[in-house]
């Protein structure tokens, strides 16, 4: 499938082809698979997201707020 880049993201695949001694399509690809595995991944956890809201299983702004606090502030952050 032939595919047309803009100049700037054509230079920064062949200066990552150069960096790991790849061809420029062989970088393509594999990024492209990556992306597409990522999205593929990102929209079923999203169905499935809606499928417990559906359920009912869902929580409320402050529970998700609560829950978030609990799980940053042993790591330090502030809140």
């Amino acid at each position: 499938m032939p595919m047309h880049l803009p100049p700037e993201l054509e230079r920064r695949v062949t200066q990552l082809a150069t960096e790991t001694h790849r061809e420029p399509d062989s970088v393509l690809a594999d990024l492209l698979e990556a992306a597409l595995d990522d999205e593929v991944a990102f929209r079923q956890e999203v169905r499935a997201g809606l499928a417990e809201l559906d359920r009912g299983e869902g929580i409320d702004h402050e529970e998700a707020k609560r829950r978030l606090r609990a799980a940053i502030e042993p790591h330090g952050a502030r809140t």
